[in-house]
C-alpha cells in the first residue's frame, strides 16, 4: 500500500510551476539571469572577463535572494514594500497620544470650586441656590419669642 504524507497546515503548501520552483521563484530567477547577462556583456569589453563576471554576480544575487526569502509568511518583496512605506511614505515619528479622562474631571472640579468661591465672595456666606454654608453651632438652641 502506498502512503502519502499530508501536512496539517495547508497554508504553507505552494504550487510548483517548473520543476521544484514556484511561479514567483521562476520569475525572480529569470530577472536575475537577465540582469547578470546584461551586466556581463555590457562591462566585458571595458573591464575584462573576470571583473565583468563579478559585477554580473553582484547584479543577480539580490534577485536570487529575494526568490527564496520568506519570513513570517511575508515574501521578500512584501517586506521591501513595507519597509519602503515605513521609511519613505509615512512620518518617521508617531507620538503616542492618549485621551486623559481624569484631566477633564479634575478641570471640572477646579472650575466648580472657583465658581463657588466667586459666589461666596459675591453673596457672602450663601452658596448658589440659597443654601447657607454656615455650620450650626452645637449645644445652642434657638429660642423663639
Amino acid at each position: 500500500m502506498i502512503t502519502v504524507d499530508i501536512p496539517k497546515n495547508l497554508d504553507e503548501v505552494e504550487t510548483k510551476a517548473i520543476g521544484n520552483f514556484t511561479k514567483r521563484q521562476v520569475i525572480f530567477f529569470g530577472i536575475g539571469s537577465v540582469l547578470a547577462i546584461l551586466c556581463f556583456f555590457g562591462t566585458k569589453g571595458v573591464l575584462g572577463t573576470q571583473a565583468a563576471s563579478l559585477i554580473a554576480m553582484m547584479c543577480a544575487v539580490p534577485s536570487f535572494l529575494l526568490a527564496g526569502y520568506i519570513k513570517n509568511g511575508f515574501t521578500g518583496e512584501q517586506i521591501a514594500l513595507i519597509v519602503f512605506h515605513k521609511k519613505v511614505l509615512s512620518k518617521e515619528i508617531r507620538p503616542y497620544q492618549s485621551e486623559n479622562i481624569y484631566f477633564d474631571m479634575e478641570m471640572d472640579r477646579k472650575l466648580r470650586k472657583e465658581k463657588e468661591k466667586i459666589e461666596r465672595e459675591l453673596y457672602g456666606t450663601k452658596k448658589a441656590g440659597g443654601i447657607s454654608t454656615k455650620k450650626s453651632q452645637k449645644g445652642r438652641t434657638s429660642q423663639r419669642k
